[in-house]
């Protein structure tokens, strides 16, 4: 499965998130967006099995790591808040500072994606509409080059090296090539107007989303065009506040989570009225990946929980950590292998079937990529 593995508020964390939600959320009401904020400020840290965690050795001010892409089981990069990029070998991580991929954008990129299709091609993707796609072995001089004008893009993810999909608060999606990101096709895909969330593809010729509004909508990548949503009807009133994560694992079967710890598993192409299933009690989720129709990871106040979304209330739970300031991206290589940001500086690599505590190593200083 190809996606934002939660593009969820709380998947960006802490501070400098916040005018970028309020910006994704232009007709939310005041209670929602208030929820919405809260999920920013209350994050912890993330300890997983055999993990090598990340924790920066400076007293300093930390650039705090926001987005994770594992190509392979030896390889994954980290972006940070301001588009510094570092990668290791989860089995053998160690601390390294930074490196700025986006050498002519602003001082702060403000970063919050990072895709990596192949073990050569990574593209940060940051809240300003901009992509900079690289060589992570190699990264040298990169340009950053604006794919979507005038609006705040809520998740990225690159299918192939040469097929990159980005959605935005406007209700459009924009897809590139990274080899000619100066040539976008931006196209309004949702009616109402919603501001796409989140987005999660399980091919290469088809995506979904979740909007605002607590719709659905289904496209293929290759030649999207205006959709009717779908509104994911909650059997309660009390449901219908704030979907916040997808992931997809199969064009036939989505998952979605709510900010109440609870998810909700559809078909795309006949949404319906799935029931919301508890898999907190009631914390929210911060990061989602499901790895296949049947194995769904989360992050949720400082655990792992694994579900398998056929088998409503069948969750395991596993505390990990209590520490702040916060969980990141989940990205797993492999049905035996994954990874975790937990902020600021720290990344955990486990097996998904077994967790079990973490052990330290150190992956980022955390210094800012402009000051060294």
């Amino acid at each position: 499965m190809r996606g934002s593995d939660n593009r969820a508020p709380s998947a960006r964390g802490r501070g400098p998130a916040l005018p970028r939600l309020a910006r994704a959320y232009p007709r939310a009401g005041v209670a929602t967006v208030v929820a919405a904020l809260a999920l920013l400020g209350c994050q912890n840290a993330l300890a997983v099995g055999h993990a090598r965690a990340v924790e920066s050795q400076t007293g300093t001010a930390k650039a705090s790591l926001e987005g994770l892409a594992c190509p392979s089981a030896t390889q994954c990069s980290a972006v940070d808040f301001y588009g510094g990029v570092v990668t290791f070998n989860p089995h053998a991580a160690h601390v390294a500072d930074p490196i700025t991929v986006d050498h002519d954008g602003p001082a702060a990129l403000n970063a919050y994606f990072i895709s990596c299709p192949t073990t050569t091609q990574c593209t940060v993707f940051d809240e300003d509409g901009g992509e900079a796609t690289f060589n992570p072995r190699r990264p040298g001089k990169t340009r950053r080059v604006v794919v979507d004008k005038r609006s705040t893009p809520q998740a990225g993810v690159c299918l192939t090296a040469s097929e990159c999909v980005l959605v935005d608060n406007l209700g459009r999606v924009v897809t590139f090539s990274p080899s000619s990101p100066a040539h976008p096709r931006r196209v309004l895909l949702d009616s109402a107007l919603g501001a796409q969330l989140t987005v999660s593809c399980p091919s290469t010729s088809q995506c979904s989303t979740i909007t605002e509004f607590e719709n659905a909508l289904t496209f293929n990548p290759l030649t999207p065009a205006l959709a009717t949503p779908n509104p994911i009807d909650h059997p309660t009133p009390e449901s219908a506040i704030a979907l916040i994560g997808l992931s997809c694992p199969s064009v036939s079967e989505c998952v979605a989570t709510d900010v109440h710890g609870r998810e909700l598993t559809f078909n795309p192409h006949a949404v319906g009225s799935p029931p919301p299933v508890a898999v907190t009690s009631g914390d929210p989720i911060y990061a989602l990946n499901c790895i296949s129709t049947t194995s769904c990871l989360a992050t949720s106040e400082g655990a792992l929980v694994t579900f398998d979304p056929t088998t409503p209330g069948h969750v395991a739970s596993t505390k990990l950590a209590t520490s702040r300031p916060g969980l990141g991206q989940i990205a797993c290589p492999s049905a035996t292998q994954c990874s975790v940001i937990a902020r600021p500086t720290r990344e955990l690599t486990f097996d998904p079937n077994a967790p079990s505590p973490a052990r330290s190593a150190i992956v980022s200083s955390g210094r800012h990529p402009r000051e060294h």
